[in-house]
Parts: C-alpha cells; structure tokens; sequence
C-alpha cells in the first residue's frame, strides 16, 4: 500500500509513517475503486470500498485485510451537539442558470451542463438580446446615441420572463411584479435541492439559512417608471432584501435569511457566511447563492466611461489581450452542511469547504481601485482559518477580471502568499470562468466555486479560454504562478486535492474560500426486491405527467446505466412528495419505460396507476367473490415473491388438504388448471384466505367483509364467524353437493333493474331472480333452454345479456333437490360471533347472522342481495376491494357506488388479474388505495444518484413599462412654442392608395344577396351575380323595417345602400335602417354578412364632397367590427357621381378581395384604405394664429358637462374675453369659474338653451353683435346618453345620443352661416375613427360631427373636428376594478389641463378639418382591438412603432388542422381541451385543472385584459374572427366550447345539421342575453365604462 500511494498518489513516506488518513492521503472515491481492485487481487479476496471508511490509515487498513483486530471508525451517533468553529463544511448540492446553453438560445442548467460547457471551450458572451434595453430609447437622437454608445457584449440568460408562478403559488399579478432575480432564485433553490437529495418539504420549519449575494435593482426602478402601475405587491417584489426572504417563505426555512450585497464578492461573502452560520449552529443547513441580471443599460454605460468595459467583447484573464471585462448574467446555489451531519445523513459529499475569510481594502487609491495588501491579508485570514499551509492549495480559480490594473495586482498578491516557496515546476494554477461567462458579478462568485468544486468531482481543472499570451505586467515565473491554457488533468499530490476562489467587490470587499475534496463514501445497502415502484409526484396531474415523461427521456438517454433501483430510491426518498402522484410498478426497466410513457400520455398500462382523482372515506371493505374469478396459474408468481402469502399458503396447506382432500399448494405452484365446483369452490376459498393475508402484510386490513354466493365462507372466515377448518369444512360440502346439479342448470347477467328482469322473465317458470348485482345489473338462473330463451329476447330488444359460466343453477328453486343435504352435512358447525362487521348478502345487510347450517343452506337457495351490502357498507366505508385471482365484482360495485349520494368517496380495486403477472398486479392494487399519499418504498441505499430535476411549466410574467420614447410622426408639422402636448398624441387618419390584391381569394360572392337600395343598385348586383349561383332580393331604402327583418333572415349577404340624398341631413333614418339591418343579422343562428356602400361619408382631403348624414353608418361599421364581426363585411365609400354599377363592382370586388381591409374608399377608380398615424399638427403661422379675437364673443355649447369648464378657461388663456357658456340647465356650476376668470379679465356669460332647438338658439344669435359682442368662435363639446348594445337600443337611446351633438352641430352650422366665425370647433372621439362596443350612435355622432367640418371646408368655412382620446377627469371618476378595467383598455388618461392646451393648433387658419389627440399604449389597444376585428387602421401606427403590421386570421391553422385529423367522435373533447387551455394562459395559469368548466370566468377572477388575450388567443388559434363579446355571452368553458362547435366546419359536418350544433349549447334564443347575468354589476358596468372611454 505505501508503494502504491508513492508512485500513484504523489504521497511522501514520511506522510505515511506518521498514520495520516486516506483522505489526507489524497485517496478520492475513484482512487478507493481503483486501490480496491489492486489489493483485492494482492491479497485474494475481496476489498470494498468501505473498508477504505471505515478503517481510515494505512495501518488500520493493513491490520485488517491481514486479519488482525482493529476497531472499525464509526460516526457520532449522538445527538445534537454544538459546531466547531472550525468545521469542514460539506456541499451537497449545486443549483445552476447560466447562459450559454449547447443551442443559441437556451441556458446552461444544471452541474452537468455547467461540466460540459466547461469542458467543450464554450462562451457565453453575445450581443444584448435586441429588446432587452429597447425601453431605454427615448426617441431623440441624444437618448439613442447614448444607448449605441453602450457596449453591447454581455453574458445574458434567455427567457428571463419566464417562471413558473403556479409551481410556487404565486398569483400571475404578483409573479409579474416581482424582480426576475427572485423568481430565478426560487427555481435554482430547488433545482439544487433536488441535486442534493433533499425533499424541499423535509426542511419546513428547520433551521436551514439562505445567503443570497444580490446587487442590481433594475426591475424595481423598470416598475417604477409608471407611478399608476405602483400596486401592494411593488414593494416586496421590487426590493433587494427580498430576494432571500422569498425564498425562506416559500420554502418555511427558519434559519437566517439574508441578501448580501458586496457587488462583485456578494455570493462568495454569502458563502462565507453560510459556512459561519453552519459553525455557530444557527443554521444546519445552509443555501449559499448569488444572482444577477442586467435590465438596464445604466450599469454597463457608467462602466463604459470608467473605461473598464472590454471592446472585444472577452475577459482576457491574466492575457496580455487584457483590455476589460463583460457583464453578465446567472444564478447559482450551494447546499451546505456540517461535513459530519452529510456523513452522518448519507449525503453525497461534491466537496468541502476547509475555510474562508473576508475583509476591506479601506482607503486605496480610489473607492473602486484594488488594493494589494488587503488582497494579501484575505487570503492569509482565509488559510489560516482552514488550517491549511498555503502551498498546499493546487489552484486557484481567480477573481481574473481581465482588466490591465486589477489582474496584476491580483496576481502579485496570489505570489506572495500562496506561490511563494513552491518549486518552479509546480507553480500554482490559475484560471477564471470570467473566461467563458464574463464577469457575473453578484453571482461571479458561486459561478467560480461551483468550476471549482466539479473540477474536483472530475480531478480536471478546465482551461482559463482564450489565454494566448501572459500578461506582461505579471512576473509569472517568480510569483511562481501557471495560468491554465488548456484542459489539466488534476494529479494527485499524496493529500487531498485543493483549490481557492477569489473574488473582490469594485467597492473594496474580498473573499477568498478553500475547497478540497470530498472523503470517501459510505455506501450503505438497501433492501433487495424483487419489483420496483416508482412515485411519481407533481403538483398537478399535468406535472406528474410530465416528469413521467422527462424521466422516461433521461432513463434512455444519460441515464441508461443507472439501475432501476436507484433511480427509485432518489425518487421515492429524496424528491419532495407533492399531493399529486401516480406510480409505476415494474419488474424491469423495459416494464418501467412503458409504464413512465403510459402515464405520460395518460394512457393505461401495467403497473400504472395515475393520479388518484378521489379521496375515499375511511374504512376499508373486504369483498370476496363468488366462481368465475379462476384461472390456470394464478398466485403462482406471488408464491414465489410474496414471502406473506407463502407463508399464508404454508398454514392453510394442512387444514385444506384435510377438509377438502387435495393439496392447494400443488395446484397453485403447478400453474394447474381447476375445474368443477367441487375443486373450484375450495381453491378460490383458499387463494382468498392467502390473499387477504398479503394484504395485511402490507398494513391493508379490513374493517368489514362482504361475500358473494360462495364468497360468504371466505368472509365468515376472515371475519372470525368459522374457524379456518370449520369455512373449509362449508365450502367443501357445498361444492360436492353442488356438483350432483352440475350441467342441470344455467346461469345469465343482464343489464337491467330487478322489476324489468321480473317481467322478462315472467314466461319462463323455471327462471328465478340469482343475484341482484348492481342497480342496473341482475343475474338470473334456471333450466339452460329457458335461460337462452331469455336472453334471446333480451338481445332482440337491443339489451346486452349473455351466459355466466356457471353449469349449477344456484340461487334457485332448483337447488332444492339438495338442501337436506347441504343441512345434514353442516349440523356439527359450530359459529362464533364475528369480530369483524359482516354483511350478509342473505339475509338484510345490516342484521345479524347466526352462521350455522341453516344459514348456509340459505346462501345456496336465496338470491345474492349484492348490491345491498355493497351500499349499506358504502354508508360506513370508502375502499371496497374484491380478493379474488381476477375482478368479476369491479363493475357492479363501482355501479353500486355510483348511484350513491356521494360516489366521489369511494374506490373500488381488485387484487388480482388474468394471465398477469400477479406481483405487479396485486402491487399496482395495492397503490390504487394509497390516494392521499405515496405508498412506502424500500431504500435501496445510500449516497444516491441524482436524477434531472423537476421540469418547469413557466409562463411569461413581466411589467409592462410605459414606452420612454416619443414616437415617430408621420407628417412635418409643429408644436405651438413651449407646447405641454407630447408629440406622440397627435395621429392623423390617413387615406393611402391601396390596390385590390392581384389574386382574390376571399369570401365567394354566391348566396342569396339582400340588396337594400336604389333600384339602379340592386339591378346591378343581380346582373354582377348573375351565373355566380346566386340569387339577389331588392328592397327599397325606404322598405319598413319588419320586412327588411324578414327579408334578413334569409339572406347569406346583405348590402345597404342609401342613396346620397336619403336620410335627411342628419341621418336619423341611415342610421335606423343601419341598425335595424345589424341587429337582425346578429340575431341569425347563421347570421349573414353586412356591407355598407355611402356616398361621399369619408372626405379625403380639404374641399372634397361631404355628406354628413352618410358618415352616421362609419360610425356604425366601424362598430359592428367590434360588437359583431360575426356579420361585418366593410364599409366602402364612392363619390355620388359613381354610377350604380361600377359602385357595385367595387363592392363585389371588396367581398372577394380577402385582404382584411374592411373601411374603403373610392376615389377616381384609386382603392384608399384608412390608416391612422402619428403627425404633428400643421405649424401655425405666427402667434395670432394660436390666440383668439379678444373683441367677439366665443361660444361654448356643454359648457356644464365634464369638459366644458376646462373649455373655457382654455379660451380665456389663449385670449378669449367674452365666453358664452350655454346648457339647458346651467345652474350656478359656473359661478366659481365665472368670479375666478373675471378677475383675469374674462367674462362668462351664462346662457340656458337648448343648443340643439334653433328657435332657441337663435335668440341666442340675435344678441351677438347687438348687446354682446360679435360671435368670433363655437365650441361645441355636448355629450349626452349611455353605451347600449345594437340588439338592445332604442330609438329613445339614439335620440339622447344624437340630439345633443348632430342636432345642436347642425343648428350652430346654420346660424354661423348668417354670423361668420373665425373657430368651429367640434369635439368629437377616438371612438368614432376606431370604432366603440356598445357605443355605436356615439360613433356615428363623431363620424357625423368629422364629415360636417369637411363639409364647412369645401365651403370656405372654418372647421375643426378634433377626435379626443381618454380625458383624465373621467378616468379619475373611475374606482376599483371599473379602473383597472380602463387602465387595460390601452387608452391612457390625458391630464385634462394637458391636454386642452392643444386647442392651440386647432384655432387658427392652419387647422385641419380634423385631427386626432389621444394617448395610447398602442399595442396594447391594438391587442384588444384585434380580438375582435383585424383593424388595419392601426397598420401603419403600429408599424411605426414596432416595425410588425397586424397579421390576417387565416382558417387554416395548425389546431384546426389538428381537429381535422381527429376522429370524429373526439373533436368536440378535443375543442374543450383547446378551449381550457387557452383561457388558463389568458389569466397566467400553467394548468386547467383548477379550472370547472361549469363555472363563470369572472369567478375565477378573468380580467378585462385576461378576456382580450383569450378573444385574441382563440381568435388566431382557431382562424375565426370571433364576436367581441365572445367571452360575455359565453362565460364559461361548457358554454364557450358549444358556441365554437357551432361555427367550426370540422364539428358541424359531424354533427349532423348546423341547427343541431347551435343548439347544443344553448338554452334557446334568449340564451346570449341570459349570459349577461354571469357578469356582476359593477363588472358589467366596468365593461361599459372602458367602452365609454
């Protein structure tokens, strides 16, 4: 042995003599396998490993291989007991996220991924992912020149929003507020428990201490940025001192819980402490961690201008390339113990932890330069606390930043203490994993340690990458120093391997920590067996499911070599037991993949039981079945597995043979087949009673016993009613006697009740009732030719009945003959009371039996009252499990159960089955009754082997922070000087030219056209459609409104065109007709589509033709988008001129078109599509054009309502000295406003009328120029009337809407023509350019007032019609969820001070006839909006802003393609778990099983921006345009599910009728009304408020 460790492990004989220890010897777990082989075959017998532990020197070793008497070391067996201070800590598990995953965009997870990325050279630097700083950009060309100027390498982790929230109970909403940097940490925790061995569960409540070192604050500052997005969870998830706290209470560790934060040395002082805590007892276990992420550009910019940033993208470590590091990103996490509480615990010991220290630099030359003597005195402290000599240390994984000034001084210091007296040809090694990953900074440190500790696992220490060149300024060779340049095999040194890791904050602290490796095991034994279940545990059935799968995966790839055994043993012993669980018995590994690919396809297999989906009652019930159960080798296998039940066999043996007169045993060790009553009667008693003894050796006993037919014997017996002779002795005599009948009788089961077999078997005298087996299952017996004939009939009328195998007519009449026998043969019985509840099936359940002769003769004559005794037991029990050789009572039990009160409290499982293996079988059982917890596993041993770790199911959870940059304008234009507006408010609708797609491939054109029109329109399209297979209806304009509701009903498509002159100027009529139209369309089961051709509705450009009235029906279209895109087609708009049928091949060409664009306008034969873009009010010439005449009158019409005083303090800043505020009903709400603005020199006049009466109005007129001044400007902001769904509005709701703002807009348009003005200004609503839910004749009412300021223009008079976003006065009206459900909407609150200031551009002779001024979070609007219609209006803003146009609904998508594929019958389960799915990711839940189909969503907390997602999600996955309110007339997944099967070709060609579908799901046709009373009020009204706004 001496020779051996000098030549091999580099040892010195002086070490040797002086006793030292294998460990001090260097002797490492492979060296013990290796030296195990050579002496085993020196001195010929066999040397374990263990021996190496317990006799620990070469001496003791030596003494006891040559037979000599020596005392085996052993652990403390003691109890708790106080640290030493200086105790050698264990690491027991690694916890890692690093990037540079083997694929571009994943990430290193895990010790053995973090090994392989070592070992293949690989870096993890690259370019920051593009939309990670996106935020930063403020638009202006300083912000982005700053941002370019940002050095752009890092180390960056993907997926960074991605956790998994329901895993650690988090609520989507607080998941999204909290800092990534916890999020990461709760995952790496317990990925490095699971490597540890460690069932997270089992240190609740234990003093386990987290040190996390933490230093960047980014996400809290990124939710910052929006004080109205500041909620209850901001403070926790934001801060710092969180990152560790979190951790501890999800996972109840009571020890110390802290964050530390030395910057760049944080997660090596979160080591060192960990260690003190360890030593000073305040902790047992300890969680050493670091993490870091880089969310904000400000960082990296600040270390770019202290110049410590490397150009080149590389931490050139100790090169003489040096020029700088790269941040970067990552999370890790020790697990920690006392070195002798791991041995004590079995632990699988990485490494240990022999010391550490930390200090300061204090003052050096600068708060961030290093300072050498500080560094020197750390790493004396450090080695000096571990007891180490310096020398003794092989390598230093190095703090090795790359920089030109700290490398050096690093180095001279790691000379002068560690390199110093080394011979120069054993320098000590460096490296730094700066090399691969950049600098980690706040987890630099755990990233170092953990490169450390597995190049001690693998005795290799991985080359520092890149290193080309020593540093000049780095005397190498004297500090007596070897920088890594490749992979280094770690040769042994006759001691323990070491290393050191370095690492230093830029604000001056320093650590240093020593490792060396881990002793030799102790391998302990485990217990052999002959099967292997595997528990398989998530917290969710879907979870379960997938860490089938995953260990499946693993198991055939690299972990093809670990055996079955262990991989069970980590399993079962040290993985967390979650509440859900399945188990995979198996006898080999092949059983065991198939069982671990079944349940993860939630598929049946052997061995398998899923995830119990009920939880019965306690109490267990025995129930032994009657003849038919037997078959040719059953318990064969048990006899030779089940020690229980060949002892159980062993005991019966004698007796059997004895009352019976065979031998049971040779029948069930043969494998024999049984036959006839008379043997199969006593074999199935006696496999029973065996049985039913396995089941007990397992601690399942029973609480009560049922048996049927012959299965009563059995039961007596188990229940202590017959000795075991005594049963024999019964079921002996009954089965003789019984034979005499043999082939006399006939035996059938029928599904149906009792009364119903009664009147089937009226005619047939000799066919008595046998058996009452379930509530829907009956047995009947008599003679065999009348017994065939009942069940011929039977099968006539379509009723399953079919013969039992069974030649004795038990049960019956027919048993007669024999009875005096039976009687005879048992008069000497002698019964005892029963221990055990017994449940006849004789006489009533519940009464007492006397089992003597009587009795038995009783259980030969009498029907089986089965069912009975099944549901009285039910009453008192949960569990009912048969003890037979194969389950013939499974069904009717389960039957019986079912039509309990509650059947969710019960479960039924047979013991054995047919031709199976009956250890796995009965095993497989025996799980199926553990449903509240895991059944007990035998250990195989200790250490274990690790297994991957629990797969995450994570969703995306990330603040949504309010875009910093102003975004781009689309048209030159300015601001007023010193304009409070931001330039991101103003938008212009736009008309671009946009050409019919080359290839129409849209909606077909045939069907049955109603055509509302013109008779020149409606000829027209006949002859347009004319051999297109269609067939066109014409009804005039004017037709009544019940005939064009008739007419409607029968119509594919509908196109309403009004002729120019129609309507009146107002459009009442348009827009009744309009309506009336939409609202029978929407009614339709198959509603029909609707197109709108206007005239003149959508001016272009200044001076075009316009006509107001027309414009109603936009307003309207843009509407129906939104409220019923089931039935919208598009709105497209000519020049009256247009004849009628080149009007109609335009409308035609829009319905094959297929390009989604639904808002049209023809000009010149030129196609113009709307699009709404960012631009800039036209540049006023000069100041006067910003202010008003002060010498006439300004009118203000609303000047109580919410904006009218605002309105007018505007006018008076911008010049206005006389305001007339007119209202019908003024008050005095103006009284303050009117005193305040007097005293500045405005007077306000307040006026009651009724702006729109002319006659009352006029006498308004009158007073201008005669005693007030003359009228210089009108403001017309009235509003009036609520939102209304089309199918619900009333002319009365139209009348409110359109009075107020059309009429009193057209009364002030004709009395200015006799008063000429300098302003007309109409404030209208985004809601009419985008259209509104529930709000259509408010739409109409802006698309009204926007035409009449065109038409104003093309008659030379002023006009400007400006469309408002949200004003902040009315979002501040709003409280709780009607707030939040605005905030969601996308439109933000325009401070109303704010945004009045506007009115500037819009007031002189520069305005446009009409502008645009909202604030919108446009993405997020537009993903609200494009749940319901494609909405290209947005294209070109959209476009503008993220450089990504909306994207078309196609039909042909993946999952429909998916259900085309599927059998039809599976389709609609199919769309239901479709539908599930979608709406647990619209409200952020990773699994549906929390999710009742029957249940509203709003009860489940769905939110209006959840309802979006799920409209939108459903929407793109399904192909389908889906109504906007989709998600409100259908709020639930039942109702959801029967309304999509209703308009998917794929169900509804399987179902038979389109009619049959639609109705599937409804309760009839005020079904979509009713659905509303799911939503409660304030919800329903925080609906209308956001459409409102």
């Amino acid at each position: 042995m001496v020779d051996y460790l000098v030549t091999n492990n580099g040892c010195s004989p002086e070490q040797i003599d002086a006793g030292a220890s294998m460990h001090d010897l260097g002797v490492g777990s492979r060296d013990a396998v290796v030296l195990t082989g050579v002496l085993s075959e020196f001195v010929g017998r066999t040397v374990s490993p263990v021996d190496f532990w317990q006799y620990p020197t070469v001496d003791a070793l030596a003494k006891f291989l040559t037979g000599g008497e020596v005392e085996p070391a052993t652990p403390d067996a003691g109890g708790e007991r106080p640290a030493a201070l200086d105790e050698p800590v264990a690491v027991i598990g690694l916890g890692i996220r690093f990037p540079g995953g083997p694929d571009a965009d994943g990430n290193i997870e895990g010790p053995d991924a973090y090994w392989d990325f070592l070992s293949e050279n690989r870096s993890a630097v690259g370019e920051v992912p593009p939309q990670r700083w996106a935020h930063f950009d403020d638009g202006t060309p300083a912000g982005a020149a700053a941002l370019a100027g940002v050095t752009r390498w890092g180390s960056f982790l993907r997926d960074i929003d991605a956790f998994d929230a329901e895993f650690f109970e988090i609520i989507p909403r607080e998941a999204t507020r909290m800092d990534p940097q916890q999020r990461l940490l709760l995952e790496v925790t317990h990925e490095a428990l699971e490597h540890a061995g460690i069932p997270a569960d089992s240190l609740a409540e234990t003093r386990t201490g987290v040190f996390a070192g933490a230093s960047a604050g980014d996400y809290a500052q990124l939710g910052a940025t929006d004080l109205n997005q500041v909620d209850a969870w901001y403070g926790t998830g934001g801060s710092i001192s969180i990152i560790a706290n979190r951790v501890s209470y999800f996972f109840d560790f009571r020890g110390p819980s802290v964050t530390i934060d030395t910057a760049c040395s944080s997660s090596l002082v979160a080591l060192h402490l960990a260690c003190q805590s360890l030593r000073t007892g305040d902790s047992d276990v300890a969680l050493a961690a670091g993490v870091n992420l880089l969310l904000s550009p400000a960082g990296t910019r600040s270390l770019d201008q202290a110049e410590a940033m490397s150009p080149t993208g590389r931490c050139h470590a100790f090169d003489a390339a040096a020029d700088g590091f790269v941040r970067g990103e990552g999370c890790g996490v020790a697990v920690l113990k006392r070195l002798s509480d791991a041995q004590r615990d079995g632990d699988r010991v990485l490494a240990v932890i022999r010391g550490s220290a930390v200090n300061q630099d204090g003052r050096s030359n600068g708060l961030m330069a290093p300072n050498p003597a500080a560094q020197m005195a750390v790493l004396r402290a450090a080695y000096a606390a571990a007891g180490v000599n310096p020398r003794e240390v092989d390598y230093v994984e190095a703090h090795g930043t790359g920089t030109l000034l700290g490398d050096p001084i690093e180095a001279r210091a790691l000379g002068t203490v560690l390199g110093k007296g080394r011979p120069a040809d054993a320098p000590l090694l460096l490296g730094a994993v700066k090399s691969n990953l950049g600098h980690l900074e706040a987890a630099a440190g755990i990233a170092g340690f953990a490169k450390a500790v597995l190049a001690l696992q693998h005795n290799r220490i991985p080359a520092n990458l890149g290193y080309q060149n020593p540093n000049p300024h780095i005397p190498f060779d004297k500090l007596r120093l070897k920088v890594i340049a490749e992979h280094t095999e770690w040769a042994p040194a006759g001691r323990p391997r070491r290393a050191g890791i370095s690492s230093f904050g830029f604000g001056g602290t320093n650590a240093h920590v020593i490792i060396e490796q881990a002793p030799v095991p102790v391998p302990t034994e485990g217990v052999p067996t002959v099967l292997t279940t595997l528990v398989v545990s998530g917290k969710t059935a879907e979870r379960v499911a997938g860490q089938a799968q995953m260990l499946a995966d693993w198991m055939t790839g690299a972990g093809a070599d670990v055996s079955l055994q262990e991989i069970a043993h980590t399993l079962n012993h040290h993985r967390t037991q979650h509440a859900k669980f399945a188990t995979v018995t198996a006898r080999d590994r092949e059983q065991a993949l198939a069982g671990l690919r079944s349940l993860a396809l939630g598929q049946s297999a052997p061995g398998v039981v899923g995830v119990p989906t009920r939880v019965p009652k306690p109490g267990t019930v025995f129930v032994y079945s009657g003849q038919g159960s037997q078959w040719a080798g059953m318990g064969r296998q048990l006899l030779a597995d089940e020690p229980a039940f060949a002892e159980a066999l062993a005991e019966i043996e004698p007796v059997f043979v004895e009352q019976v007169g065979f031998s049971l045993r040779e029948i069930i060790e043969g494998g024999l087949p049984v036959n006839g009553d008379a043997q199969v009667q006593p074999v199935l008693m006696g496999l029973q009673l065996a049985l039913t003894e396995l089941w007990r050796s397992y601690g399942v006993h029973p609480d009560a016993v049922i048996g049927h037919s012959m299965g009563e014997v059995t039961a007596a017996v188990v229940a202590g009613a017959l000795s075991l002779a005594d049963g024999l002795k019964v079921i002996a005599a009954r089965s003789s006697i019984m034979a005499r009948l043999a082939g006399q009788g006939a035996v059938a089961l029928l599904n149906l009740d009792e009364d119903a077999v009664r009147a089937r078997i009226a005619g047939q005298s000799s066919v008595e009732v046998a058996g009452y087996l379930s509530p829907r299952q009956t047995v009947v017996a008599g003679l065999p030719e009348e017994v065939d004939a009942v069940i011929a009939a039977a099968t006539a009328d379509n009723v399953f009945a079919r013969r039992v195998n069974m030649v004795v007519a038990s049960h019956t009449a027919l048993m007669d003959p024999v009875l005096g026998d039976l009687r005879s043969a048992l008069a000497d019985l002698e019964p005892s009371i029963p221990t055990l509840p017994f449940l006849s099936t004789v006489t009533a359940p519940t009464t007492a039996a006397t089992f003597d002769a009587d009795y038995w003769v009783a259980n030969v004559r009498q029907p089986v009252q089965f069912s009975r005794a099944v549901a009285a037991a039910a009453g008192e029990h949960g569990t009912f499990i048969e003890i037979s050789p194969h389950s013939t009572l499974g069904q009717p039990i389960a039957d019986t159960l079912a039509d309990l009160d509650d059947p969710s409290h019960h479960l039924a499982v047979g013991t054995l089955a047919r031709d199976s293996d009956d250890t796995v079988t009965f095993h497989t059982h025996r799980n199926a009754t553990h449903t509240s917890r895991p059944p007990h596993t035998a250990r195989h041993g200790e250490p274990h082997v690790p297994l991957p770790t629990t797969p995450w199911r994570r969703t995306r959870h990330w603040v949504e922070a309010p875009p910093r940059h102003r975004a781009p304008v689309g048209r030159g234009g300015a601001l007023p000087a010193e304009s409070a507006v931001p330039p991101e408010w103003f938008c212009e609708l736009t008309w671009p030219e946009k050409p019919l797609p080359g290839t129409a491939e849209g909606a077909a054109v045939d069907g049955r056209w109603l055509v509302i029109a013109d008779p020149a329109v409606g000829e027209a399209m006949a002859r347009l459609l004319d051999g297109e297979r269609s067939s066109v209806t014409a009804l005039p304009a004017s037709a009544a409104a019940e005939t064009v509701v008739e007419a409607v009903g029968n119509a594919t498509h509908v196109l309403y065109a009004p002729g120019s002159t129609d309507g009146g100027a107002l459009g009442y009529e348009l827009f009744e007709m309009g309506r009336t139209i939409a609202a029978a369309a929407a009614r339709r089961p198959a509603p029909p589509t609707l197109y709108l051709l206007t005239r003149n509705a959508q001016p272009m450009a200044e001076g075009d033709r316009a006509n107001a009235a027309q414009a109603v029906l936009w307003g309207l279209g843009r509407t129906l988008a939104l409220e019923h895109p089931e039935i919208w087609g598009a709105v497209v708009d000519v020049d009256e001129s247009v004849p009628a049928a080149v009007a109609a091949r335009w409308v035609l060409g829009e319905v094959r078109a297929g390009d989604g664009e639904d808002q049209l306008v023809y000009r010149a034969g030129a196609r113009h599509a709307a699009r709404l873009i960012h631009a800039l009010p036209p540049a006023p010439a000069g100041t006067d054009a910003e202010t008003l005449d002060p010498e006439r009158t300004h009118l203000v019409i609303g000047a109580t309502g919410n904006i009218g005083p605002i309105l007018i303090e505007q006018l008076a800043a911008m010049g206005a000295t006389t305001v007339v505020a007119v209202s019908r009903n003024p008050g005095d709400r103006l009284a303050a406003l009117t005193e305040r603005l007097a005293e500045k020199g405005t007077t306000v006049i307040t006026a009651a009328a009724d702006a729109a009466d002319k006659a009352s109005m006029r006498a308004l007129f009158d007073r201008f120029g005669a005693d007030l001044p003359p009228l210089g400007g009108v403001y017309l902001a009235a509003m009036s009337g609520g939102p209304v769904t089309l199918t619900e509005m009333t002319d009365d709701d139209v009348v409110a809407m359109f009075r107020p703002k059309m009429d009193a807009a057209m009364v002030a348009h004709e009395l200015t023509l006799e008063h000429p003005v300098a302003q007309f200004v109409l404030f209208s609503s985004i809601s009419g350019v985008l259209g509104s839910r529930w709000l259509a004749h408010y739409a109409a009412t802006t698309t009204f007032s926007d035409t009449l300021a065109f038409a104003r223009r093309a008659a030379g008079l002023p006009a400007c019609a400006i469309n408002w976003g949200l004003w902040k006065s009315l979002a501040d009206a709003q409280t709780g969820f009607e707030k939040q459900a605005t905030a969601e909407s996308g439109l933000e609150p325009m401070e109303d001070a704010v945004a009045i200031t506007a009115l500037r551009s819009f007031v002189g002779p520069q305005a446009p006839a009409r502008a645009t001024v909202v604030a919108a979070d446009w993405p997020r609007l537009a993903a609200a909006y494009h749940t319901r219609a494609e909405l290209h209006i947005l294209d070109e803003l959209l476009a503008a802003e993220s450089g990504v146009a909306a994207a078309a609904l196609s039909g042909d998508t993946a999952f429909r393609q998916e259900l085309k594929d599927c059998a039809a019958p599976r389709r609609i389960d199919m769309l239901t778990d479709h539908v599930l799915a979608q709406v647990a990711a619209a409200m952020g839940l990773t699994s549906t099983h929390t999710l009742d189909p029957t249940v509203g969503f709003f009860q489940f907390g769905m939110d209006s921006l959840m309802s979006v997602t799920l409209q939108r999600s459903l929407s793109e996955s399904l192909g389908e345009a889906l109504p906007a309110s989709v998600v409100f007339d259908y709020p639930t997944v039942e109702a959801l599910t029967d309304y999509l099967a209703s308009i998917l070709p794929e169900i509804i060609d399987t179902a038979g009728s389109d009619d049959e579908v639609a109705g599937a799901g409804v309760d009839g046709p005020d079904a979509a009304e009713d659905a509303y009373d799911d939503l409660a009020e304030d919800e329903l009204l925080a609906r209308l408020s956001e459409r409102l706004s």
